[in-house]
């Protein structure tokens, strides 16, 4: 696989400040036969991925505020539809605190002004010509078939890619977190340990180590790492929602939602944030503060949706008063019938559990209200009927 399978098209947008740096830089690129197209922003560069169908963004460490420049690539690393563009950062100066940015963030490449004004083109060969590189594209498109994802076929790719290229960091860090997803937690963490051995600010491999020791019951260790993680590159949004999640497992509710306040702060769409100040508010007993959280930051299905599997939980647990409270605060999450019949139904089956037979049967009813053609409603009801006739 060459440069021109990897590349997506040799457009390039520059989100650099103006002067004689960036006209050096425009240059030498120029001179690569590379077409460069100037931003001044992280939303004029985002029109102009899909505009000029980019294949590259290269971007100016001091051009942007450095939490916006956190947030905006963040996003572009969770977003699947750039997962072709190979992103280049230029700063002034390398430190551990950009390199792991650089890891935390998929940015592909770091180089000094000095070297980008004089030879950014021949790093961008040497970096679309290296097999590593090569290999990272085959494992991220292995699974992408147009019948749909297929998860084999990209474990199969990650272990070919371990045969071949065992010493490669990023190789070594999905091939890792494939022992992770196995639940192999021995092995992923072994291999993040390694792979933190050779790259102290490696905070991907950091993470993995501490979700590795949290699935061995070593939470107290886990949240370690995850801070070490976090102090070389802060405001990653998922990372301090996972440091909230650990602490929510250990029962210390206000370093929950401290972290889970950091999560939403970095990111206002984290819904991983947002459920977790929903837990701890309901663990808390303010059922309302929970609704207030989910109204404001999810969708009504997924409000829903989560104080339904709250209720069911409760359920299981012999809560039933809970539970048909929480499906009541479900309901109220919910401004169209979508999902209503559900929830009638479940707490049909919360009522009868606790005896209460009258508004079980009530309960089913208006789930047939709603839902006409809803069969088990209909058979449950029956049921019910006939139980209540006996």
């Amino acid at each position: 696989m060459g440069a021109d399978d990897i590349l997506k098209s040799r457009n390039i947008v520059l989100l650099f400040r103006e002067g004689t740096e960036r006209t050096k830089i425009g240059k030498n690129l120029n001179e690569g036969n590379y077409k460069t197209i100037f931003s001044s922003s992280f939303q004029e560069s985002q029109a102009l991925f899909n505009k000029h169908d980019a294949g590259i963004f290269i971007q100016d460490w001091e051009a942007i505020d450095k939490s916006q420049t956190r947030s905006f690539h963040h996003k572009l690393s969770l977003n699947e539809a750039f997962d072709h563009l190979i992103r280049i950062l230029v700063v002034t100066q390398i430190t551990p605190n950009i390199r792991a940015f650089a890891n935390d963030t998929g940015v592909h490449e770091v180089v000094t002004t000095a070297t980008a004004a004089n030879s950014m083109s021949q790093k961008i060969e040497m970096l679309l010509n290296s097999p590593t590189l090569s290999q990272n594209k085959v494992m991220r498109e292995a699974g992408h078939l147009d019948e749909g994802y297929d998860q084999k076929k990209v474990d199969t790719s990650i272990e070919d890619a371990y045969k071949n290229f065992p010493h490669d960091p990023k190789v070594v860090l999905e091939f890792g977190n494939l022992n992770y997803r196995q639940d192999r937690h021995e092995e992923s963490a072994r291999h993040a340990q390694n792979l933190i051995d050779k790259q102290p600010e490696n905070v991907r491999a950091m993470t993995l180590l501490s979700r590795s020791l949290m699935k061995m019951n070593k939470i107290d260790e886990g949240i370690e790492v995850m801070k070490k993680a976090d102090d070389l590159s802060p405001f990653n949004p998922g990372r301090l929602a996972t440091i909230g999640d650990a602490y929510y497992e250990k029962n210390d509710l206000d370093a929950a939602l401290a972290y889970y306040d950091k999560a939403a702060q970095a990111d206002t769409e984290c819904s991983d944030a947002h459920v977790g100040k929903t837990k701890v508010h309901l663990a808390n007993g303010d059922v309302e503060a929970a609704l207030e959280v989910v109204q404001s930051s999810l969708s009504e299905e997924e409000a829903a949706g989560f104080f339904n599997s709250s209720a069911l939980r409760a359920s299981r647990e012999g809560k039933y008063d809970e539970a048909i409270h929480l499906y009541k605060v479900a309901l109220k999450a919910l401004k169209t019938k979508k999902l209503k019949h559900l929830l009638h139904f479940n707490m049909s089956i919360a009522y009868e559990s606790m005896g209460d037979m009258e508004n079980a049967i009530k309960s089913v009813k208006t789930s047939l209200k709603i839902m006409k053609n809803y069969q088990k409603a209909y058979d449950r009801l029956q049921r019910l009927e006939g139980k209540q006739a006996s």
